[in-house]
């Protein structure tokens, strides 16, 4: 046997020990024979053998032939392909060429590599894409008890740098709106809590589990009650439809948040403060804007005060010089785009002729305070 045209290879049988035997197979004349010390001398012509490759990096050679049926030889060096009988038949040659450029061209090791960096594209797409259904998944296993403490744990950061007004008259005005507005609100999960903070700029904010932030300006600017209706009935749909919640799971990560769900708030309140001026999205906003337009619908309130709000605004922008100095915190929170108040026009559009909308009465004074009768 000449043993430079050898190579090692295993048989494949059920009469062998095991079912294989180890040996060598080697090109003789027009034949491959297969020798092992404990077979005869196995002989198969390779004009009507049949050859599949697979396996390792494609290069494995299985073979068989109708002379030894059920028998199947295994050789895993690849210079087998490349002896001069087998690369010039015209069949097993070109199996041999085409799987050895495929080989030279894409060794496994690129392919594996290949492989890992396509799916790791794929996988980064996909989060990119689903990124929304994934923080909407993650927010909507948030227990409306956990998103409560959520909220607390931001409006102690709100507290640590500013305080609630004690004004009793701009109290009884955020009463009489609120009394009207919030029976309305057919969701019934959140206790929603009113807080009125000492500040010269216009602005309202929701925080996750029902607490609205209302800054003392926008109570003394509005010039109705129904435009803080309007900007109430959109921090409410905010609340509603945990707009602050989704916002707080992308940025703080899931991580953070179910660490919360488990108790441990660390993360939530070391992230509060970033959270406070946040803006909301383009999506979050139009729905914001519509849900609230419903609210104040339900409540038979008057829904032009939205668009009455945002009119009070631009007031507001052209006394500070089309700058923020002074007033407007609301419009870099609360995004008030043309687009927006086009779109709030056009629902008035759909409100039935002939609706009948109550006004919000609110008191002409504060009520005096109650004086304990001496004995």
């Amino acid at each position: 046997m000449d043993s430079s045209r050898s190579w090692p290879a295993t048989a494949y049988h059920s009469s062998l020990p095991d079912g294989r035997a180890s040996g060598r197979i080697a090109v003789e004349a027009e034949d491959l024979v297969f020798h092992a010390d404990s077979l005869p001398p196995l002989r198969m012509r390779i004009a009507d053998m049949d050859i599949r490759f697979g396996g390792f990096n494609n290069q494995q050679a299985y073979i068989c032939h109708s002379q030894l049926p059920a028998w199947t030889f295994l050789c895993t060096d690849p210079r087998l392909l490349n002896d001069d009988v087998i690369a010039s038949h015209p069949f097993h040659g070109r199996k041999a060429r085409r799987t050895n450029r495929a080989s030279r061209n894409w060794p496994w090791p690129a392919k594996a590599l290949i492989a890992l960096t396509v799916l790791s594209i794929t996988g980064i797409i996909a989060l990119w894409t689903f990124r929304g259904e994934i923080t909407d998944y993650v927010a909507g296993k948030i227990p409306v008890s956990v998103e409560e403490q959520l909220g607390e744990a931001v409006y102690a950061q709100v507290l640590s740098t500013t305080k609630e007004s004690e004004d009793a008259a701009l109290k009884a005005q955020l009463d009489a709106i609120t009394s009207r507005l919030v029976p309305a609100i057919k969701d019934k999960r959140y206790a929603f809590k009113f807080h009125i903070v000492e500040n010269d700029t216009i602005n309202a904010f929701a925080v996750p589990g029902g607490h609205i932030v209302i800054h003392t300006a926008l109570l003394k600017k509005a010039k109705r009650p129904e435009e803080v209706a309007g900007v109430l009935a959109h921090e409410i749909a905010h609340i509603t439809r945990r707009h602050s919640l989704r916002n707080m799971v992308s940025s703080l990560g899931t991580t953070a948040v179910l660490a919360a769900i488990f108790g441990d708030m660390s993360g939530v309140v070391d992230g509060a403060a970033s959270l406070l001026g946040q803006k909301y999205s383009r999506d979050f906003e139009r729905e914001a804007d519509s849900k609230g337009f419903q609210y104040m619908l339900d409540a038979k309130l008057d829904p032009t005060g939205m668009i009455d709000f945002f009119a009070t605004l631009a007031e507001e922008e052209k006394k500070s010089g089309g700058g923020m100095s002074g007033a407007l915190e609301f419009f870099s929170t609360h995004p008030a785009t043309e687009d927006r108040m086009a779109t709030l026009k056009e629902m008035m559009k759909i409100v039935p002729v002939g609706t009948v909308f109550e006004p919000i009465v609110v008191p002409a004074e504060a009520p005096a305070p109650i004086v304990p009768a001496t004995p």
